[in-house]
């Protein structure tokens, strides 16, 4: 089980904390997944054919958003097995 610590001032109840958790969770998700398309998905020519640097730029932005759909189905399929388990088969 991994454990989570937020320190604030603020008076917070801890349906609040988990939503607060929550949403976390979906950023840095978000962040780790523009981190990645920026390592591995821009197009690293230094080309200066405009029409070139185009289609690479336009190929990538379809090979990421391949990665980023089938990603979301293995995380489905995840949940799917989880809920019908009871319990976490294995990571994705």
């Amino acid at each position: 089980m991994r454990r989570f610590i937020f320190i604030t001032n603020l008076n917070v109840k801890e349906e609040e904390a988990r939503a607060l958790r929550e949403c976390y969770h979906y950023r840095w998700a978000i962040e780790s997944a523009y981190g990645s398309y920026k390592t591995h998905f821009l197009p690293g020519i230094r080309s200066t054919n405009l029409g070139f640097r185009t289609y690479l730029y336009l190929s990538k932005i379809s090979t990421f958003n391949a990665w980023v759909a089938a990603n979301v189905r293995a995380r489905r399929q995840q949940l799917k097995t989880t809920s019908a388990t009871g319990y976490r088969s294995a990571p994705v």
